[in-house]
């Protein structure tokens, strides 16, 4: 069954955010922008939201899978609407 997910991904050097977005929207993810002011360094953050059969416990792993390779850290992940959880 389907899922919408989301994942918050950060990347400590914002020159990999742009190459990042563009696998993840050719994964099919859509792609947030997040204005964050990080204090220890010019940290980039996104959220990246897919409808997918990967499951809650799976999607962190499987973002992770894309976006290290590329410079990103997945820090969270899982039900883009939590009351999904009850459906």
């Amino acid at each position: 069954m389907s899922q919408r997910m989301i994942a918050e991904i950060l990347f400590l050097d914002p020159a990999n955010r742009d190459p990042c977005i563009a696998v993840l929207i050719a994964h099919g993810f859509e792609i947030e922008t997040l204005d964050r002011v990080d204090p220890y360094g010019p940290t980039a953050w996104i959220n990246a939201r897919i409808t997918t059969d990967v499951t809650k416990d799976r999607i962190l792993g499987w973002v992770s899978d894309i976006v290290e390779p590329l410079g990103g850290d997945a820090v969270e992940a899982g039900l883009d609407d939590p009351q999904q959880a009850s459906v």
